[in-house]
C-alpha cells in the first residue's frame, strides 16, 4: 500500500506513531491535522485575525475551533477526517482508493488516557486549565464538529468509548492495524514489522525514536520513561479509589474488553 491513514483519541500516542511511519516506511501519510493538511503560518493567520475582529476570549477560541471545523468538512477525501475523529466511514466508503488505504488506529489504557486528557485538556472550550481529576471526569465534554460525535457528551470519558469503538467498525470493511499504545512501547520494532507487511520499507534498519513526541516534553522525557510510566503502570499511583469508581461509571465494559483492557475493580 501507498497510503497510511492513522486515527488515535489526543493523548494516545499519534504524533509518536506518524513519525515512526514517516521515518521507517515509503508511503503518503493522509493528513490528520490541521498542520499536516496546510502549509505552516496557515492557522496563525486566520487566528491573528480573529484576535482582530473578537474581543471576548472564550468567543475567539471557538471561533478558531469552527475554522478548523471548516476545513475538514470541506477536504474530506483528503483528510478522511481529523486523527482525533470517529472514523468517517462514509467519507472512508466513497474514497475512491479506499482498498489502497493502510489504516492504523491507536487506543491507550482508558485510564493512563484519562490521566493524559485532565493534563492535556486539547480541545477543551474551557479558558481555564481544569484543576480537579474528579470534577474535570464528571464535568460534560463539548465536542467540535470535527469529533464526529455528539455535540455533547456527559463526560470526557466518552470520548474513549466512541473513538474505540469507531475503530471496531472501520475494521470491518477495511484493512486496519488496531494498535494498543503499550504494546507499540513495549516492542517498537514488533509494531514495525507488521507494519512492514502493509507498506514499503526504507532500505534501512528500523528507527526507533527516543525524544518525546512533545515539545514541552523534550529533555524531560524519553523513551525509557515512557516504556516505565506505562508498562509498569505507574500512572495507577495518580489515581485514587473515587477517580477509579467515576471513570468506571463512563467506561463501557464491552469496549474496553474488545480493546484488550481489564477495568480496574475498587473492591467496594
Amino acid at each position: 500500500m501507498k497510503k497510511v491513514k492513522v486515527y488515535g483519541e489526543r493523548n494516545s500516542g499519534t504524533h509518536f506513531i506518524t513519525r515512526l511511519i514517516q521515518r521507517n516506511f515509503i508511503a503518503e501519510t493522509i493528513p490528520g491535522t490541521l498542520a499536516d493538511a496546510k502549509q505552516s503560518g496557515y492557522r496563525d493567520t486566520f487566528e491573528k485575525q480573529l484576535e482582530s475582529l473578537i474581543q471576548d476570549e472564550c468567543k475567539r477560541k471557538l471561533a478558531s475551533s469552527i475554522k478548523v471545523d471548516e476545513y475538514f468538512l470541506g477536504n474530506p477525501w483528503k483528510t478522511l477526517g481529523w486523527k482525533h475523529c470517529v472514523p468517517p466511514l462514509d467519507i472512508i466508503e466513497s474514497h475512491p482508493e479506499n482498498e489502497k488505504i493502510l489504516f492504523i488506529t491507536l487506543t491507550k489504557n482508558p485510564y493512563a488516557w484519562a490521566l493524559s486528557m485532565f493534563r492535556r485538556p486539547y480541545g477543551n472550550f474551557s479558558l481555564q486549565k481544569p484543576d480537579d481529576l474528579s470534577q474535570f471526569l464528571k464535568e460534560p465534554w463539548l465536542t467540535a464538529n470535527r469529533d464526529n460525535c455528539p455535540p455533547l457528551l456527559n463526560s470526557p470519558i466518552e470520548l474513549w468509548n466512541l473513538k474505540t469503538d469507531g475503530y471496531r467498525q472501520l475494521e470491518k470493511n477495511h484493512t486496519v492495524l488496531r494498535i494498543r499504545y503499550e504494546d507499540v512501547i513495549d516492542n517498537p520494532e514488533k509494531f514495525l514489522s507488521t507494519v512492514s507487511e502493509h507498506l514499503e520499507k526504507k532500505p534501512k534498519k528500523f528507527f526507533i525514536l527516543n525524544k518525546s513526541a512533545k515539545e514541552e516534553d523534550v529533555g524531560k522525557k524519553d523513551f525509557n520513561y515512557y516504556h516505565d510510566y506505562y508498562l509498569n503502570q505507574r500512572w495507577r499511583e495518580k489515581l485514587s479509589d473515587e477517580h477509579i469508581e467515576i471513570i468506571n461509571q463512563y467506561l463501557d465494559p464491552i469496549i474496553v474488553e474488545e480493546a484488550g483492557y481489564t477495568l480496574i475493580n475498587t473492591n467496594k
